[in-house]
């Protein structure tokens, strides 16, 4: 039987024009247990609405979510060893539509946990 993995997946999900988003997925993502998690913005999204950021800690992450197609296209590059997914969750245009933009971030961010669990199951057996 292999052992099963050694930490939690390093996730940094990341937005652009807020950092709400990110937090609300960095949020579900800690709480499955399977992730540690972090929330930001990129820097040059942040410079354009007056805001400063430090430079997210690349390094630190395994994967690195995207949450939109802004994110994605102003993502730095990465190192080789950091894989990347985007998707597409916009920014809703009104409070009304954060309850459900947070229920389909729950929803992608606990298949991608289930996902990490059926990994676990195999490097076990």
């Amino acid at each position: 039987m292999k052992r099963g993995y050694k930490r939690k997946v390093r996730v940094m999900f990341v937005a652009s024009g807020s950092l709400r988003r990110a937090q609300a997925a960095a949020e579900f993502a800690t709480a499955g247990g399977w992730m540690e998690a972090r929330a930001c913005c990129l820097p040059s999204m942040m410079a354009a609405s007056g805001q400063t950021v430090q430079e997210p800690p690349w390094l630190w992450a395994d994967l690195v979510v995207a949450l939109d197609r802004g994110a994605c296209q102003a993502l730095p590059p990465l190192p080789d060893a950091v894989q990347v997914k985007c998707y597409d969750f916009p920014e809703p245009a009104d409070e009304a539509g954060w309850s459900a933009l947070r229920d389909a971030l729950r929803r992608r961010v606990e298949g991608m946990a289930a996902g990490l669990a059926m990994m676990q199951r195999a490097a076990q057996e």
